[in-house]
């Protein structure tokens, strides 16, 4: 797979993600797109800015898929070096397993509540303002820390097309590229991304097509528990510490539900987008991993709608925010890890919060509001939702354990965001 190829495809995701760290915003003003109480009793929300409901099933679909497909080009194979193939492979079946049951379990959320506001609304519902800000505080942190990554992804494979391109220089001129093109309009963003996202998604198949007669047992099992061919405790150890990576296949999937406020009838279109997201990516993600080795809280004034109808103050800041991230790469270590490796990891500490936020308020909604209208039902309630807290519950503890002091940085951003 060319360095071309994964700038493509991490363009993909990178489009999408500069917009959806906005909808935290709560309304003092009007003329904010930003979730206000619309009855103090259940805590429902409503916008006082309406942002255009212009995107169908397919563009959902192209934005789910496309948050994410970065996701199968690179970033993921850092498990391989912690874990192992075999016990990489492990890790990923629990993580892929950990979402299939947290998609169709948060589906039934965005379309009970097919609010831009996304989990910051559902635990807002459901646990009042104390349960919002941690989801929105948590949702915040992935949407803003995984960009600089991927950013930066993007500068490092064009460098190697162009080695003359300073990579930092590469990738704020992406940055801004892809802010621009989220400040001009979702519609034509979406746009953009689905048609990246399906010639990304080809380029997966091409590249599977082309690697699998190669295709050796022998070779992927080499040495495949954490460097030895025999399981042990490295091993048993490895697929816990491997799993922010294992989480790279599919993390932000979730940032779909934040576009129900711009899709077109969410309530349909949402869980046809949602299910057909999630089968494509775990299909992609096993299939390239086995084949290639072998609200309410944030300054008012940033949620106000530019003439183009999106939130552009939301989308600066975090550019900017971004944009000093990329400078600072290299300068800082954590954990003897650079800070693109240390961002994903906190992407992925906020990503588990707010996966565990958004189950609790699932079944809390449960049981305070049965008759809310559910266009979509998790299926074999409360199994499935059961199963996709437990793992993310595992998910947190295993990754405290092993990465305490991006977890401590992670905790002190959530106690000050909370202050």
């Amino acid at each position: 797979m060319t360095a071309e190829d994964k700038t493509h495809c991490a363009c993909v995701k990178f489009s999408r993600l500069g917009q959806r760290h906005y909808p935290f915003t709560v309304a003092k003003t009007h003329n904010s797109a930003v979730p206000t109480p619309h009855n103090k009793h259940d805590g429902e929300m409503k916008m006082t800015g309406k942002l255009k409901p212009t995107l169908g099933t397919l563009h959902l679909w192209g934005i789910a898929v496309g948050l994410v497909i970065s996701g199968e080009y690179f970033g993921w194979s850092y498990g391989w070096g912690v874990a192992g193939t075999l016990g990489f492979l492990i890790t990923t079946a629990l993580i892929a397993t950990l979402y299939t049951c947290f998609i169709f379990s948060f589906t039934e959320l965005t379309t009970a509540i097919p609010h831009a506001g996304g989990p910051f609304a559902y635990s807002r519902r459901a646990f009042g303002e104390t349960g919002g800000l941690i989801a929105g505080l948590a949702t915040l942190i992935e949407f803003v820390f995984a960009p600089p990554a991927i950013a930066m992804a993007i500068g490092a494979y064009l460098n190697v097309q162009y080695p003359d391109l300073n990579p930092k220089t590469a990738a704020v001129g992406a940055y801004l590229l892809f802010m621009a093109l989220n400040i001009l309009g979702v519609k034509l963003a979406a746009m953009f991304e689905l048609v990246v996202t399906m010639l990304a998604v080809l380029e997966l198949l091409v590249f599977m097509g082309v690697v699998s007669p190669g295709f050796s047992v022998a070779n992927f099992a080499a040495n495949g528990w954490a460097g030895s061919d025999h399981f042990g405790m490295p091993a048993l150890s490895g697929i816990f510490a491997a799993i922010p990576f294992a989480i790279w296949f599919f993390l932000t999937i979730e940032g779909a539900a934040m576009a129900a406020e711009e899709a077109k009838d969410p309530k349909r279109t949402i869980p046809k987008a949602y299910i057909s997201g999630i089968l494509t990516l775990v299909v992609l993600a096993i299939g390239v991993m086995l084949l290639a080795g072998g609200a309410g809280y944030l300054p008012p004034s940033l949620a106000k709608l530019s003439r183009f109808q999106t939130p552009h103050r939301a989308i600066i800041a975090g550019g900017a925010i971004g944009i000093a991230a990329i400078y600072s790469d290299g300068l800082i270590n954590r954990q003897g890890m650079t800070l693109t490796a240390a961002m994903i990891t906190m992407a992925v500490f906020g990503a588990i919060v707010m996966y565990l936020m958004s189950m609790l308020s699932l079944f809390k909604l449960r049981r305070s509001a049965p008759d809310l209208e559910r266009s979509f039902r998790a299926p074999d309630y409360p199994l499935v939702p059961g199963i996709a807290l437990v793992l993310s519950l595992v998910c947190l503890v295993a990754m405290l354990w092993f990465n305490p002091v991006i977890g401590g940085l992670f905790v002190a951003i959530m106690v000050l965001g909370y202050l």
